[in-house]
């Protein structure tokens, strides 16, 4: 039998977060091979390679980091895409973000193939805090190229806002799934139970002031009983000279997933606090939720986002008004004087990992999508769901 091939695009590398595998694991289960084509930021990595049985091509363009030089390349960079699909004949094309949608999409008029739109940060929501006219401009061009795709995959965990976001034509007429940002690897129960005194906080994945980091070091350095555990991207070097110089913290820099994982294990708490005045923030579901949860240790976020009223329905975490200073300290008191909380929420953070979260049920979700547009499944309809009329696949809601 001929093989057939999906691409997946990615507008960094593919290997910073575990969205590629998910995707690849996924359309392998719909008996796919993938291609992966992405954008390697540093300029230092291989153009061609094959991890674990896919191929990855990349377009290797050395940008510094939030260089708004990046959107001087974009065009070179949809050229290169639009040149491997002339290359290639794909059933299924997986567009994550907003930089990979435009050429797929302009590449759909002269090739066949079904269009998933993966969206993971949404361009209008992430430049919404720019200087006008850039979050109108940006929201209208996401809006008009969505609509050359045949599904969208949501890992926001605020689906009602994606609606009202992408408005009624569009919920009317895509077939949409949620598939939340859940580990590939499930991790076993052998995990370390969260102690205090000292109360060790997790602060990891991309680490900058927007993420809490100048909070932390201008609000906490040097707090009795609470010391902070740091491992990640840290792209200003102003910001890694802060967290480092602290005297209660100990940084480990950029690791390896099963390292990051470990040394969340050794910790009592999760730092999710991050900066709400980005709407992005406010309906996301983040990879550090999910790991923290699977590791059965709760996490302090900020009021007003997804991932605290997950916390405060289901008792898994704390939530605090984001730079409230006095409320994070007294919670911090609270939890060095009454240590078993952490146990007893980390402990319901990990059921309902188990029973919502976990990656054997968010994949389902995701296979679900391809089998539909596929026509490979008809015995799941389509239904209504927090704005959207084709919804398809299971939520938890909160």
């Amino acid at each position: 039998m001929k093989d057939k091939y999906a691409l997946i695009l990615r507008g960094f590398d593919w290997d910073l977060t575990p969205d590629v595998r998910r995707t690849v694991d996924a359309l392998g289960a719909v008996n796919y091979k993938s291609i992966v084509l992405c954008w390697d930021k540093s300029g230092k990595k291989p153009k061609h390679e094959t991890p674990d049985g896919f191929e990855v091509f990349r377009f290797c363009r050395r940008i510094p980091p939030r260089s708004p030089m990046v959107f001087l390349w974009w065009p070179i960079w949809w050229i290169w895409i639009l040149r491997h699909l002339f290359q290639r004949r794909y059933a299924i094309v997986h567009a994550m973000d907003f930089d990979t949608l435009v050429p797929v999409a302009i590449g759909k008029v002269l090739f066949s193939f079904k269009l998933v739109f993966d969206c993971r940060d949404s361009f209008g929501m992430v430049v919404e805090n720019m200087a006008w006219p850039i979050p109108a401009i940006a929201k209208f061009l996401e809006k008009t190229f969505v609509k050359a795709a045949d599904a969208i995959l949501l890992t926001q965990g605020d689906l009602q806002y994606c609606a009202e976001y992408f408005g009624e034509r569009l919920t009317q007429n895509k077939i949409v799934t949620q598939v939340v940002n859940s580990p590939v690897v499930e991790h076993s129960d052998d995990f370390r139970t969260p102690k205090a005194n000292p109360l060790v906080i997790n602060l990891s994945g991309h680490i900058s002031p927007l993420r809490g980091a100048n909070l932390i070091y201008n609000s906490f350095n040097g707090l009795k009983d609470v010391c902070f555990n740091i491992a990640g991207d840290i792209r200003s070097r102003e910001t890694r000279e802060m967290l480092t110089s602290m005297t209660n913290s100990s940084f480990f820099g950029l690791v390896a997933y099963d390292r990051a994982l470990d040394l969340m294990d050794q910790c009592s708490l999760v730092w999710l606090h991050y900066d709400v005045s980005l709407r992005c923030v406010r309906v996301s579901s983040t990879n550090k939720m999910f790991e923290a949860m699977m590791l059965g240790k709760p996490y302090l976020t900020s009021e007003g986002t997804w991932m605290a009223e997950l916390a405060n329905k289901y008792q898994i975490g704390w939530a605090a008004p984001y730079g409230d200073v006095d409320a994070l300290t007294k919670l911090f008191k609270m939890l060095n004087e009454n240590p078993s909380l952490l146990a007893e929420f980390g402990e319901r953070g990990r059921k309902l990992f188990n029973d919502n979260f976990r990656w054997s049920i968010q994949r389902q979700n995701h296979i679900c999508l391809y089998e539909h547009i596929l026509g490979l499944r008809n015995n799941d309809t389509p239904r209504k769901h927090e704005g959207w009329s084709h919804f398809i696949g299971k939520t938890l809601d909160v």
